[in-house]
């Protein structure tokens, strides 16, 4: 069985330091190979758990056995709201069932084109820009304005579509206070620490929840029914528990969940790319083989095996949401491998880090390299279960699963056909914050293959 890491409080500390300016450097270099870490700060205790039966056993824990840990409750909460990464029990039940429709399959097949115009508008742009001499670029934003933009038309009518471009303006300053508050409750101070970037955000926030409010009044005054999200919650509304300010919440916490993640994985994406023309010409030559060229439809997703395990390899080595965090409300006991239990104090702080299991030479050879061969059907059949797990797990899983996955094998297979990429600067480092980020420019060069 593989050893547990115990810290003492000096490294911790020295770890939660760490961990203020990117989380990744708050986990020790020998938490990879273990089976557990623990650390102790000040009166917290932590543990890091990187066995996949234990990993389980802890992401589908009943509401009375975990909780939310304190430094999610102080991070996404206060930032985001109380909508359904940070609440719990009954309430993030009612929230649940209201929303979980709008990721129904059925819906994102019928919303499809969504998905191939917005590729196709990427596509257009960065024409546009080698055209004018512009094909140096930082993949990032692009990315991130084409997966918005899949958001804004799946999920939302034009008028929120227009409010909520202006949450995309509070992201970065979010990714910031989010590091900030995980170190407040690393070393135990108070709520009321005052936070650099704190006032910037509050500002911003409270201008995009009176436009938000706005945006209910002129709905509740129009008879006109909507079927989008918005629509969804604010017919809910009291029978299920959602006042005003919940709804917010939960139109917020899908947006920044909805649209950064995956324009995250896609940062990623681009950059193995560019560094691997070969794989993207076996891309394309592979969707020219399934749909004679156009963007799959969403029946011909599944047959694009190769697009398909280059990006379950890239969600491997940078999974978005890339650590969970939950707190023992009793004590339990746990699997901790080779059948044996593990028994966890009552108020630990249980962390899950897909970033540590996805890279843990445990149950990956040579985890730092890329390889999508990892996830050929045979691969994956001969592995442990509950080692890879980019969305989650149990009943608080993504519930966007299908959709961040249709978005990026569009996107990937648009890329693949239109474009030749080489890299155009130092690769970027992962930065981790409430999700995993390349924490510098994604810059590559961008050649139309007509123009190749």
């Amino acid at each position: 069985m593989a050893p547990t890491v115990r810290k003492g409080l000096l490294a911790s500390v020295r770890y939660a330091i760490a961990a203020h300016r990117n989380g990744l450097h708050g986990i020790p270099d020998d938490a990879y190979a273990a089976a557990w870490t623990e650390q102790s700060v000040l009166g917290w205790r932590f543990l890091l758990a990187n066995e996949p039966e234990a990993i389980r056993a802890i992401l589908t824990a009943d509401e009375e056995t975990t909780g939310k840990a304190r430094w999610v409750q102080r991070t996404i909460g206060p930032a985001l709201g109380d909508g359904l990464l940070s609440t719990e029990g009954e309430a993030w039940r009612r929230s649940r069932v209201v929303v979980q429709p709008v990721f129904h399959p059925s819906r994102i097949t019928a919303r499809h084109g969504a998905i191939v115009q917005a590729a196709e508008d990427l596509g257009a742009r960065w024409r546009r820009a080698a055209a004018a001499g512009e094909g140096m670029r930082d993949a990032a934003p692009d990315l991130s304005q084409a997966t918005r933009e899949i958001l804004l038309a799946l999920f939302f009518d034009p008028d929120f579509s227009d409010i909520l471009a202006r949450l995309g303006d509070l992201i970065p300053i979010l990714q910031e206070t989010a590091g900030r508050a995980r170190f407040k409750t690393l070393l135990g101070l108070p709520r009321w620490w005052p936070d650099r970037l704190g006032p910037a955000f509050h500002t911003s926030r409270k201008a995009l929840n009176a436009a938000l409010d706005d945006a209910f009044a002129r709905r509740r005054a129009d008879p006109t029914p909507h079927d989008d999200l918005p629509g969804r919650l604010l017919a809910a509304g009291a029978e299920a528990g959602l006042d005003d300010a919940r709804i917010r919440a939960e139109i917020t916490t899908l947006f920044f969940a909805g649209y950064e993640t995956t324009a995250n994985g896609m940062a990623w994406a681009v950059w193995e790319l560019a560094q691997r023309p070969e794989l993207a010409d076996a891309i394309r030559d592979e969707l020219l083989a399934v749909t004679g060229g156009p963007l799959p439809a969403p029946d011909q997703l599944a047959s694009l095996g190769l697009a398909n395990r280059v990006i379950h390899e890239v969600l491997r080595l940078y999974p978005p949401g890339w650590i969970v965090g939950r707190r023992a409300l009793r004590p339990l006991d746990v699997p901790d491998g080779a059948g044996k239990t593990r028994r966890i104090r009552r108020g630990t702080t249980l962390n899950v880090a897909s970033w540590v299991t996805h890279r843990s030479p445990l149950y990956w050879p040579d985890p730092a390299r890329f390889d999508p061969d990892r996830f050929t059907e045979a691969a994956v059949a001969d592995r442990p279960r509950g080692i890879y797990y980019p969305f989650g797990h149990g009943p608080r899983a993504c519930p966007g699963r299908g959709l961040a996955l249709a978005e990026m094998t569009v996107l990937v297979a648009l890329i693949a056909r239109d474009f030749r990429l080489e890299p155009a600067g130092p690769a970027p480092q992962p930065l981790g914050r409430v999700t995993l980020r390349p924490g510098s420019p994604v810059m590559i060069r961008v050649t139309p293959r007509e123009a190749a």
